[in-house]
């Protein structure tokens, strides 16, 4: 059994060392299907819901051919061997296409607006419909999904999307490698620290190539730098590591969350976070806050109108009406952050160090509160998995594929595009609410076990 980061957040493992051979054998499974994926998305048919199903459960089957030589022999795969698979798969998925996904077109969007235009903040992809430009973008104007909404992506990300722009046009190939990149160096982070078959899991996830090689989700490049921002150690790291943190939430604001554990104590963490933060939105601020519409309409937007793969919404909604929802589920969620927060103070030791920080937990109920979950979000907690696996998490890595199951990828009439019928949602939320179960017996019977005095 894996052993309980939260208690242990450094394991020291003292097995074998798993022979070449088996993991060579279980890293060509997961290699097959990664590369059936990349073939398949570059038909014309694409990939479809049944394709994604049967190669992630064979990329699982490859991981459980790890875990059972363990539980067999005791011996472990060594991290470097599943790091060098995870850039295979990586690899795999920048040369395939997007699957089941029209993001991307975004992305290149926004990096030629950016590039040809200046500020991609407050200016809808609709505006560009009646204007003669170039035959490429009008093409990613025929593509891109919700052209009434400005851009939601921060100022990080323009900026790579803007350079990627500069390298091939509206081409996605350089944003799928910035990704994957990205994607590569947050596993290499969380190697530092996480048991081999957690790392295997996470690393070697449908989830994760599917999301940031293949379909280039900019989410993996938020979290890489929020990860690296809490390596920085002492007083001198501290500026460095205000910086990293600055960069993370100019690339997606969910990483704000951690501000707290990053930043306490730390006063020149702080300065650099404020000059870091200030420095990405500065050349924006004109359509930020002054256009029409402003930068965080969009947001306010997909907040208060946008309801997807959220059953606490689906079932509180009707009665409480949003606001009150949104309201007790903030509630909630500030009451779970104190916690961890006041949890974290009471294992501080070392005040020039940034507090542990209990991501998988805190992004966890971040995305259980959260009127829209899309699948890629799940890296926000499971970038912290291989330091604290849980049965609750691996589940709903898994589960949320059957988010995919909408009326937009199942052609169904009786169906909105992005619909999920009940029967999904349960199967989907049941799974993780047994998980969560199971982690909860775990726990009690390690109390007890820990508990119960030593046999003679």
């Amino acid at each position: 059994m894996l052993s309980d980061a939260h208690d242990s957040p450094n394991p020291t493992l003292s097995a074998a060392t798993m022979p070449i051979g088996v993991v060579l054998a279980a890293g060509l499974v997961a290699a097959g299907a990664y590369y059936f994926l990349g073939q398949q998305s570059r038909t014309s048919s694409g990939v479809t819901l049944s394709d994604l199903y049967v190669a992630s459960l064979v990329a699982l089957v490859a991981v459980a051919i790890l875990a059972a030589r363990f539980w067999l022999r005791g011996d472990l795969p060594s991290k470097a061997a599943v790091l060098a698979f995870a850039g295979l798969f990586l690899s795999l998925g920048v040369l395939g296409e997007p699957i089941l996904e029209d993001d991307p077109f975004r992305y290149r969007l926004d990096g030629w607006v950016f590039a040809t235009q200046g500020s991609p903040y407050g200016i809808p992809p609709s505006e560009f419909f009646e204007r003669d430009v170039p035959d490429d973008v009008a093409e990613l104007l025929d593509e891109v999904n919700n052209p009434d909404i400005p851009t939601i992506y921060g100022p990080t990300l323009q900026w790579i999307f803007r350079a990627c722009h500069a390298v091939a046009g509206t081409s996605l190939w350089p944003i799928q490698i910035a990704s994957a990149l990205c994607t590569f160096a947050l596993l290499c982070l969380v190697a530092r620290r996480a048991h081999p078959l957690a790392l295997a899991f996470v690393a070697w996830h449908p989830l994760v190539i599917k999301e940031f090689a293949f379909t280039a989700h900019p989410d993996a490049i938020a979290v890489m730098l929020l990860v690296f921002a809490f390596v920085p150690r002492g007083l001198s790291g501290s500026s460095l590591r205000g910086g990293l943190f600055g960069l993370a939430v100019g690339a997606k604001v969910f990483a704000i969350l951690a501000g707290p554990w990053l930043l306490w104590r730390a006063p020149r963490a702080c300065i650099a976070f404020a000059i870091v933060l200030a420095a990405l939105y500065a050349p924006f601020v004109p359509t930020l806050f002054g256009g029409s519409p402003t930068m965080t309409e969009p947001h306010s937007t997909m907040g208060l109108e946008w309801i997807f793969n959220a059953p606490a919404y689906f079932i509180l909604d009707p009665i409480l009406g949003r606001f009150l929802t949104l309201g007790c589920l903030g509630a909630l969620f500030a009451f779970v952050l104190l916690w961890e927060f006041r949890w974290s103070l009471q294992k501080s030791e070392d005040p020039s160090q940034p507090l542990f920080f209990r991501g998988e937990r805190i992004f966890g109920v971040m995305l259980l509160v959260s009127p829209v979950i899309n699948a890629w979000y799940l890296i926000w907690p499971l970038a912290f998995f291989p330091r604290a696996p849980s049965v609750a998490l691996g589940l709903a890595s898994y589960a949320i594929f059957l988010a995919y199951a909408s009326g937009l990828h199942l052609a169904r009439n009786d169906l909105a595009a992005y619909e999920i019928t009940p029967n999904i949602l349960a199967i989907e939320w049941g799974l993780l609410g047994m998980g969560l179960m199971i982690d909860f017996a775990r726990r009690l019977w390690k109390r007890s076990k820990e508990g119960s005095p030593a046999s003679g």
